[in-house]
């Protein structure tokens, strides 16, 4: 892998996009699942849900880097990351209790709203300590999600976009690895910290 595709793949599959890509796979795929909500009402919900984790938190970083605060918008220093991370998990917090409160008939989908807040915490709290892999933890949960749910829905059809979700955090780890922002140790403890919390947490709600 040369580092253009590492590049290209560390932004695709960067942490604050995972729920907004597995949410959407998830109403596409599999809607009954996940609630009955008509057709527009789901991708309404997924827009909110970009904004709320994606594109709110992505101009906060702008403005952190347009004072100085960080040095880049992948939070490549560790010590860098505190600031952001905290002001990022007070956000979600805020906007998981409005999300939890708004759809609490769709349970499934409050748990993994919830455990996605998990773990960011975790992230963040480990990250005062150690560079922790975001982004593999991010990818990571996305998977485990689709693991977890494929096994108490195996009629679901989840199989395959299973599969590919576990290439793709193979291939998001290998691009941490090229880019030398991480060490095997980071981006392993990263892939554990998701998958356990993903995989762990929907099957003792659900299983």
């Amino acid at each position: 892998m040369n580092n253009r595709l590492a590049h290209f793949i560390s932004m695709v599959f960067q942490p604050l996009l995972m729920p907004t890509f597995l949410f959407a796979l998830l109403f596409t795929l599999v809607p009954s699942i996940m609630g009955a909500l008509p057709p527009e009402l789901r991708w309404r919900l997924v827009l909110i849900i970009f904004l709320l984790t994606f594109g709110i938190p992505v101009v906060c970083l702008v403005v952190f880097r347009a004072n100085r605060w960080i040095s880049d918008l992948m939070l490549s220093k560790r010590e860098e990351r505190v600031k952001p991370f905290i002001f990022i998990v007070a956000f979600y917090a805020v906007s998981t209790y409005f999300l939890g409160t708004y759809l609490r008939p769709l349970p499934l989908l409050v748990d993994m709203i919830y455990l996605t807040m998990g773990l960011l915490v975790s992230t963040v709290i480990i990250t005062f300590f150690w560079k922790i892999s975001i982004h593999s933890a991010g990818i990571a949960a996305a998977a485990g999600f689709l693991w977890s749910l494929d096994h108490l829905y195996p009629d679901a059809g989840l199989y395959y976009p299973m599969l590919i979700s576990f290439v793709l955090t193979g291939a998001t780890m290998t691009a941490r690895l090229q880019l030398r922002v991480h060490t095997l140790a980071q981006v392993t403890a990263g892939m554990l910290l998701g998958l356990a919390i993903s995989m762990g947490g929907l099957l003792l709600l659900h299983g």
